[in-house]
């Protein structure tokens, strides 16, 4: 390996702000581990919850923008809290119903009760919110600790859920401190980043999509010597530039680029409105950009669909692919105007280009062979014919084209440039000054309108038009016929000003959002906008009411049949009907998959929680801890069978990692805590790696996990003396194995469901809503034919008038 592909392979694996997040998420565990050392069992306030605080941290690890720590803290204390709540509220159960009756039935059938109706809420909560899985899994875990683990206590122990809570709270301020004080990463600054990525892998579509569009369209003098495969400069009258023929692979990362930077952008919106920073653009503002910035991605996929078909461009023009040369010899002094088929022309020069897409040509038996849809191998002749029929097409288009793609590039940078504009700063600094300090920021220098790409537009639409009207004049669109795929360049061409129009659109927006910018930084009044998580969950979970689209229009019968008598209402009929309809929906509720999902869940822990509620298996549970298997199937579990086994496997191999250098560091420690943070430091950084930068995210949290629960139960005076730490790490390890069999079998044979039917009933939605969609345009379309019919007009300007646009 060269020392250039080391230092490229090295980026690669750790590139600078990866480095940062590992380095904040490692700062975070570290210090958690450290305050849950201070003291031992009973000298720690926490007590045996102490490990709580290290594994929360690893819960809310800062690896991530200020915003989703923010948000993944709000979600995990409130399931802690939640969970505590639950656990008193089934204490108190269990204490009224001594009172009465002392039982270890009932109270063992209160208590499986209490937990199991917990497990289908929480369970169904987290089927239909994702977002809110740690709050689901948190309150399972103090939930279960508290009430299945302690199953024989006779007296509730009402503050026990709560110091878990405190231990929590102490994990959530080590990761808060973190992501705050070691190079702090907001949400803000994703936003920016993702705005800037995005205008620049639409710049670079567009010029690749450009580049490959023009090589087929122009006449190169090197065609011949150059090869199929060689890079060439095309000549264009003022212009030069270099371009790979026939090559769309760097379009194709760039639109793959682009749509995951969508998506990066809208996490960055989510995660926005929990920061408090002033963020300069609203969520509405930036919502607006993205949706600008989504169409333009969608007229580069429509430029680049005109690039793709190249291969029907070479098939019926003539123009060889990398397998044969490009063009035979040829003598072009035979191509004039004088041939007798470029000659031809059709009595009708309304023809399918240039005329309306409607329009259809009177003959096309007689026309050449170049304007049929044949797959066999066109002569020397034919194929020098289309070539002829490009050329002048391209002649006259291509340096308007050329300009206009100069200018959407000079736009994309203006636009670019205002967007991601920011005041220098360093560390937690930059956060806090920009909320409550904003500076003044310069002059807008730019012109607040893109006055060249107005005039590339306007020039563009001038040449075009030149250009259809010189291919009609010399009659080359009816030679070309409706099958010509020359269709897939006027299409090229279509999008290509779409484009341009759309970037002018969001230069004006960009403009009117920079000057708002200006206007706030220049206020007196430090501004602070702050976005309350709870209103903005609330309204996530809401949202707006949806429309029912596919509820067709009620027609007014009165005006074709008449009125209609009222019918008579009969309060019996009503009745039934009332009670059949509830009926109905509570069937439907019970069939929908998130409540089937819940009963399952609650299936899957009565299996493997019923032990601890029967006498003679209730204490080798509770001394083989039975209730890791429980976790374990709250945390194997999700809505498809895919996602369970995948979950499983890798809660199996971090269990199994954690479990050994665990064991190991038990040993080698004898105790000392010194000697157990720096085991720790090295076996953490590859854990935290495996969680935030591997596909492998839950085996490497589990790992660190697994570490902390067999170093501190033995550390806080939590586990028997007669048990030693290889059996306890080999009991855990049989534990989860249990669990997660548990979780397959329940998963896979009760009411599975498997993610390609879930695949299948989207992509069924989805074409359904297009359905609906396409139906009302062509209505739409249809109704406007109908009534400019009616009126006496066309629908369509006059022929000498017209062009594609």
């Amino acid at each position: 390996m060269s020392p250039s592909e080391a230092i490229r392979w090295e980026q690669s694996l750790l590139p600078p702000r990866s480095a940062k997040r590992l380095l904040r998420s490692l700062v975070a565990v570290e210090a958690a581990t450290m305050l849950s050392l201070i003291g031992r069992g009973g000298h720690n306030p926490f007590g045996p919850a102490v490990f709580l605080a290290a594994i929360a941290s690893l819960f809310f690890h800062p690896g991530r923008t200020v915003g989703s720590l923010i948000e993944s803290i709000i979600f995990g204390l409130t399931g802690a809290v939640i969970g505590a709540i639950w656990t008193n509220f089934g204490s108190f159960l269990v204490a009224k119903q001594n009172e009465n009756v002392n039982g270890d039935f009932l109270r063992a059938f209160t208590l499986l009760s209490v937990v199991l109706l917990l497990v289908v809420v929480m369970s169904i909560l987290q089927a239909r919110f994702p977002r809110l899985r740690l709050l689901s899994i948190n309150s399972l875990i103090i939930t279960i600790l508290n009430l299945i683990q302690k199953v024989h206590y006779t007296t509730p122990t009402w503050t026990t859920p709560w110091w878990m809570v405190v231990a929590y709270c102490v994990g959530a301020a080590c990761s808060l401190f973190s992501c705050l004080l070691v190079f702090p990463e907001t949400a803000s600054d994703d936003i920016r980043s993702a705005l800037r990525d995005a205008l620049t892998h639409i710049s670079t579509a567009v010029h690749s999509h450009c580049d490959v569009f023009l090589w087929p369209l122009i006449i190169h003098d090197e065609k011949n010597s150059a090869g199929p495969d060689a890079s060439t400069s095309i000549q264009v009258p003022g212009q030069e530039f270099e371009t790979e023929p026939f090559s769309t692979q760097k379009s194709t990362s760039a639109q793959n680029s682009l749509r995951a930077t969508l998506g990066k952008l809208s996490n960055a919106l989510r995660e926005s409105s929990y920061e408090f920073t002033v963020s300069w653009y609203s969520p509405k503002e930036v919502s607006q950009i993205s949706q600008s910035l989504k169409e333009l991605m969608r007229h580069c996929g429509g430029m680049y669909s005109g690039v793709l078909r190249r291969e029907d461009l070479h098939k019926h023009f003539g123009m060889g692919g990398s397998d044969e040369a490009l063009y035979e010899e040829v003598d072009s002094s035979d191509l004039n105007e004088s041939d007798p088929r470029l000659a031809q022309t059709n009595k009708s020069t309304e023809g399918f280009m240039g005329s309306g897409i409607l329009d259809e040509p009177n003959d096309t038996s007689s026309l050449p062979l170049v304007n049929r849809a044949s797959t066999r191998k066109l002569s020397n002749k034919d194929r020098a014919v289309a070539d002829h029929i490009l050329q002048v097409y391209g002649e006259l288009i291509a340096p308007s084209l050329h300009g206009l793609v100069l200018a959407c590039g000079e736009e994309l940078q203006r636009v670019q440039g205002r967007l991601t504009a920011r005041d220098e700063a360093f560390w937690i600094v930059d956060h806090f000054r920009s909320t409550f300090y904003p500076q003044k920021l310069p002059p807008a220098s730019a012109p607040p309108i893109c006055s060249r790409l107005e005039s590339a537009i306007r020039e563009f639409d001038v040449r075009q038009g030149e250009a259809v009207q010189e291919l009609k004049r010399r009659g080359y669109l009816a030679m070309l016929g409706p099958s010509s795929r020359l269709l897939v360049i006027y299409h090229f061409v279509f999008c290509m000003r779409e484009f341009a129009l759309e970037l002018k659109d969001l230069g004006g927006k960009v403009d009117e959002l920079w000057a708002k910018r200006v206007e706030r930084s220049g206020l007196d009044v430090p501004m602070l906008r702050i976005w309350l998580p709870g209103t903005t969950l609330l309204r996530w979970m809401l949202g707006d009411p949806s429309r029912d689209e596919t509820k067709p229009e009620e027609e007014d019968d009165n005006l074709n049949d008449g009125a209609k008598e009222p019918e008579e209402k009969n309060i019996g009929h009503l009745v039934s009907h009332a009670i059949n309809g509830f009926v109905v929906r509570v069937l439907e509720l019970f069939r929908h998959h998130d409540v089937v999902f819940g009963v399952k869940v609650a299936l899957a822990v009565l299996i493997g929680s019923i032990w601890a509620f029967i006498n003679p298996t209730s204490e080798f549970y509770v001394y083989v801890r039975g209730y890791w298997a429980v976790f374990t199937i709250v945390v194997c579990m999700t809505p498809t069978v895919g996602a369970s086994v995948t979950i499983g496997l890798h809660r199996l191999m971090g269990t199994t990692i954690g479990a050994i250098w665990g064991g190991v560091t038990y040993v080698a420690s004898s105790g000392s805590p010194y000697v157990i943070v720096a085991m720790q430091i090295p076996f953490a950084i590859g854990c935290l790696y495996l969680q935030l930068f591997s596909p492998y995210p839950v085996a490497g949290m589990i790992s660190n996990i697994t570490f902390l629960v067999v170093i501190f139960l033995p550390y806080t005076g939590s586990l028997s003396a007669d048990i030693s730490i290889l059996e306890f790490t080999l009991m855990r390890a049989i534990a989860v194995v249990t669990g997660v069999g548990i979780a397959w079998i329940v998963g896979i044979f009760v009411a599975p469901r498997l993610a390609r039917t879930c695949v299948r009933l989207e992509l069924s939605r989805i074409l359904y809503q297009l359905q609906i969609i396409y139906a009302k345009l062509i209505s739409k379309l249809l109704d406007d034919t109908s009534k400019s019919e009616s009126c006496g007009t066309r629908p369509r300007p006059p022929l000498e008038h017209q062009t594609i646009f």
